[in-house]
């Protein structure tokens, strides 16, 4: 189980976002059993913004049947007390004949004109293809950028799930650097960790290191 909880503070803007990422990939038996939830609080006080972003989905594959459950819920607007929202969700669930598990793909783009906020949130994983070992390529990058406090945020996750035998090995580095200029804030933080697989048992050792 890993998770990943920062916390950002623009003095000035009274920035305050709490990020928890939460997930539990569990294999036995080739049973995959998927839970993911992402949930994230990003408080704008002089705005009056307050986004509560909640994503769970839980892909379940058994003896070749898909069932997909994508539930995605987030407020990213508000501006002088009006509410609008932007979801955008595709995704490909079941490709039979080579075995492709999820192909997901979640972008969106919340905008706040007068603090200049501009987030471009774009989510690609490949989860499961079968008899042609497991391969996972998940990408995801966003960039928050806040104009009059200098905020610059490029955050990269790619890993990999490679399955040879059905021995699955998970290498999963994440780094990201927030780049605050006036307070001078340079966050570096990577995550690694290993899913090790006993006799078809999935075991999740995550560990998590970051610099304020």
């Amino acid at each position: 189980m890993a998770k990943i909880c920062w916390v950002l503070y623009l003095k000035e803007q009274h920035l305050f976002i709490i990020a928890s990422i939460c997930w539990i990939p569990y294999l036995k038996e080739q049973h995959l059993f998927v839970v993911v939830n992402i949930c994230w609080i990003p408080y704008f006080k002089g705005q009056h913004l307050f986004v509560a972003a909640s994503i769970c989905w839980i892909p379940y594959l058994k003896e070749q049947h898909l069932f997909v459950a994508a539930s995605i819920c987030w407020i990213p607007y508000l501006k002088e007390q009006h509410l609008s929202v932007a979801a955008s969700i595709c995704w490909i669930p079941y490709l039979k004949e080579q075995h492709l598990f999820v192909a997901a793909s979640i972008c969106w783009i919340p905008y706040l004109k007068e603090q200049h906020l501009f987030v471009a949130a774009s989510i690609c994983w490949i989860p499961y293809l079968k008899e042609q070992h497991l391969f996972v390529a998940a990408s995801i990058c966003w960039i928050p950028y806040l104009k009059e406090q200098h905020l610059f945020v490029a955050a990269s996750i790619c890993w990999a799930l490679y399955l040879t035998e059905q021995h699955p090995f998970v290498a999963a580095s994440i780094c990201w650097i927030p780049y605050l200029k006036e307070q001078h804030l340079f966050v570096a933080a990577s995550i690694c960790w290993a899913l090790y697989l006993m006799e078809q048992h999935l075991f999740v050792a995550a560990s998590i290191c970051w610099i304020p």
